[in-house]
């Protein structure tokens, strides 16, 4: 062999064995999760939270996109009771764009100890059984089941809920989680438990889509929640410099807590302490943007942390009177004055002569959806202004309840309130090509 055969033969074996590390991810050289902690005022500690909410504007995707493979989890992680039950919820974005939402609540104790309080789904109606149901095939329907949480085994350790979403919806959202009934029973493991039952909902913000992610019961559980955090982290082994990401956090804000008192947003905190040596992985960071907003960044683009790679700061500080939202509150059902109406920018609806007071069961008076959504609609993609009649107006017929397409009949006795949203049994479109309004708002009455 010439000594420019063998001169080659080298340089491809320095080549492949180049490549072959590059292609290794270890802990030490992976992208590590950053986290922050928040701070309001009254502390939810003293003032539990009831309902909270978050925005995550996950901007452009292109480069984890073309990476094809890995994806990023960007969560808010919250805790109830002086027993700190953990559970988290919030978007992932996939490079295979198969994005979807999660919501995962922990056991409070072990499985057969005395103090064992499982967290339960809630299954039926919208929500159907992960076990039997394939949801990255049927995209926007919620699912839920128990769940080995962050472990692998047969044993479950907590339940967790998902919804898949076009990736094309996934950039700028809004999740929320609140307390949507309490004392409520479900039996498991032989036995019957009791407790409250928390729903987790996400919205698009560009377009005004919304999407369920699950119910759950929390038994044993009675309080709000008192510490709510978040997190950011790459999705499998991720080493260091594989693809850029920036990504954009707004709030937390509460908007109802158990004492019924106003709780600002004041500060955002961020700790971070993998030391290099040996965590060499030092391309990414966490800042402020404004008051009530952060931003993550990681790859090869981010700038790199100094030092040793750890860091321990304020992020921002919005003195006593909190940070404001970037958008306004979702409104009360009370502010429905007596009639199927949206619930604010959150495009949720309710009824409040349903006798549900101040709170919507399940969000949407507890059966069904109505939202604004189709470009044929003038509110397309706006906060749903539209209204629905409520059954007591439709005139001893089945008749449409409004653009949303359900119907209703009240002499089924079923009073002011339509089970499941459309008398409990079928639904009643404008749909057939055989009839004149095909595709149409629903104008039709039924006999």
């Amino acid at each position: 062999m010439s000594r420019f055969a063998v001169a080659g033969a080298v340089v491809l074996l320095g080549f492949f064995a180049q490549v072959g590390n590059a292609a290794k991810c270890t802990q030490e050289n992976k992208q590590k999760a950053m986290h922050a902690s928040f701070t309001h005022e009254p502390s939810l500690t003293k003032n539990p939270a009831l309902d909270v909410y978050g925005d995550v504007d996950w901007g452009n995707l292109e480069n984890l996109r073309a990476h094809g493979k890995n994806g990023l989890y960007h969560a808010l992680q919250v805790s109830w009771g002086a027993r700190l039950r953990g559970g988290y919820f919030g978007s992932q974005v996939l490079g295979d764009g198969k994005d979807l939402a999660l919501f995962s609540v922990w056991d409070d104790g072990d499985r057969g100890e005395s103090n064992w309080q499982p967290a339960l789904p809630i299954i039926g109606g919208d929500v159907h059984d992960c076990a039997d149901f394939d949801g990255e095939a049927n995209p926007g329907q919620a699912c839920c089941k128990r769940n080995c949480n962050d472990c692998s085994g047969d044993t479950t350790t907590g339940t967790q809920c998902k919804v898949f979403i076009p990736s094309l919806e996934s950039t700028h959202l809004r999740l929320r989680i609140r307390r949507v009934a309490t004392d409520k029973t479900a039996e498991y493991a032989g036995k019957q438990w009791t407790g409250d039952v928390w729903e987790v909902t996400v919205k698009n913000l560009e377009n005004g889509h919304h999407w369920l992610v699950g119910r759950q019961l929390l038994t044993g559980t009675s309080t709000g929640i008192t510490s709510v955090q978040t997190f950011y982290e790459h999705i499998g082994c991720t080493p260091c410099e594989s693809f850029d990401a920036k990504s954009r956090r707004a709030g937390p804000w509460v908007h109802e807590t158990d004492k019924g008192t106003d709780t600002a947003l004041v500060v955002a905190e961020s700790k971070y302490d993998r030391e290099d040596p040996p965590y060499t992985c030092k391309l990414h960071s966490i800042q402020r943007e404004a008051d009530g907003v952060i931003t993550f960044q990681s790859g090869p683009g981010a700038p790199e942390a100094k030092d040793k790679g750890t860091w321990d700061k304020v992020l921002y500080d919005c003195g006593d009177e909190g940070c404001a939202p970037e958008d306004p509150e979702p409104k009360a059902c009370s502010e429905c004055q007596g009639r199927m109406a949206c619930a604010g920018a959150g495009g949720f609806c309710c009824n409040p002569k349903a006798g549900l007071g101040d709170s919507c069961i399940k969000g949407r008076q507890g059966r069904g959806r109505f939202y604004c959504h189709g470009k044929k609609y003038p509110d397309h993609g706006k906060t749903c202004a539209r209204t629905y009649k409520t059954c007591s107006e439709c005139q001893g017929r089945m008749e449409c309840a409004g653009a949303g397409g359900f119907c209703c009949n009240p002499k089924a006795g079923l009073g002011d309130s339509c089970i499941k949203g459309r008398q409990g049994s079928g639904r009643f479109y404008c749909h057939g090509k055989k009839y004149p309004d095909h595709g149409k708002t629903c104008t039709r009455t039924y006999d």
